[in-house]
């Protein structure tokens, strides 16, 4: 088995590591210290193709692999990690819909993560979940046509002092789905 990076995924490292070397190493103390949001390096990044890169072609996007993306994530993060989790954060927020979503969510809502350099933004809302979305403690049943749902909700009051500004700057929507009840097992 050959592993080695085919010439297109070499030049997108090529470009990953210019840009982290040009654009990232020169400011990233700078950024943390004054706790700067990366806004312009960012704007940068989706101008040269590095944000978004998953997203596919059908909605405006590049629909590069996973290993395309991680090529391209290994390289800025070495530059500055909180960059780079700024930068490939859309790709949690995409993925959902990448994975799920219809024709039309898709082209609505990730076209505009190809449009114009925005953020986007995921959130859990239960406040002992932490990183494992799959095990909510809330619970969910049905009557007839109503759903109730139980249990306890975090606010953008209660989140740490060090998401908001990146809430800033992401579009502000929540989404509420309504789904038949089933047991869990």
């Amino acid at each position: 088995m050959d592993f080695s990076l085919s010439e297109e995924q070499q030049r997108l490292v090529e470009t990953a590591r210019k840009f982290t070397r040009e654009k990232i190493i020169p400011v990233a103390q700078k950024l943390d210290e004054h706790g700067t949001f990366p806004k312009e390096i960012c704007e940068q990044a989706w101008e040269i193709g590095i944000m978004n890169a998953e997203i596919p072609q059908e909605v405006g996007g590049l629909g590069l692999s996973t290993l395309d993306h991680v090529l391209m994530a290994e390289e800025i993060n070495f530059g500055c990690a909180g960059i780079g989790t700024t930068m490939f954060g859309n790709n949690l927020a995409a993925m959902p819909l990448m994975l799920a979503g219809t024709e039309e969510q898709q082209k609505k809502w990730l076209g505009m993560l190809t449009e114009a350099p925005i953020f986007a933004a995921y959130a859990c809302s239960e406040p002992d979940a932490g990183s494992d979305v799959a095990g909510p403690s809330g619970t969910r049943s049905s009557a007839a046509s109503a759903s109730c749902a139980t249990g306890t909700r975090a606010s953008p009051a209660s989140w740490s002092r060090a998401t908001r500004p990146a809430s800033r700057w992401a579009r502000k929507r929540t989404s509420w789905a309504s789904a038949p009840a089933t047991p869990r097992t």
